[in-house]
């Protein structure tokens, strides 16, 4: 299989943040994961900047699909959740977008199941799994 792969090294630091970016380029999707923990409080600014650069690479190569592995501890805060789904355009999505979203912690697939919610009844295309697996064949299947 011949695929083409950019990988995005991107590292944020500082008091209470430490997180790792990995942004893959795939020739009909994107693969975003971020790994590490977020700054209390800012969780959603940092969701949304996570989810812009996402949806830069996903515009920019024309493959309108995202995996995303978020593997990161905890809850996501609730008006976190739906700041970050309720208005996805604001960072770049379009309609044709298709998310499939990781959460290999329970308790962040949980809180996660919330934003989907959110997103689906605003009719966005996008589902929650606990298995990249899972999430790839949904992803890439029509």
């Amino acid at each position: 299989m011949n695929i083409e792969m950019f990988i995005w090294h991107i590292f944020t630091c500082g008091d209470k943040l430490t997180n790792n970016k990995i942004f893959e380029e795939f020739s009909n999707y994107v693969r975003a994961e971020v790994t590490g923990k977020w700054s209390a409080g800012n969780e959603a600014k940092e969701g949304i900047e996570f989810w812009t650069q996402a949806a830069e690479l996903s515009n920019k190569s024309d493959t309108h699909r995202i995996l995303a592995v978020i593997n990161m501890p905890g809850k996501l805060p609730v008006l976190a959740a739906y700041d970050i789904a309720s208005d996805p355009t604001r960072f770049g999505y379009t309609r044709a977008m298709k998310v499939a979203i990781v959460y290999p912690s329970e308790e962040r697939y949980t809180s996660g199941r919330f934003a989907e919610d959110v997103a689906v009844n605003r009719g966005w295309r996008v589902k929650v799994f606990r298995d990249e697996r899972d999430a790839k064949l949904w992803l890439i299947g029509d």
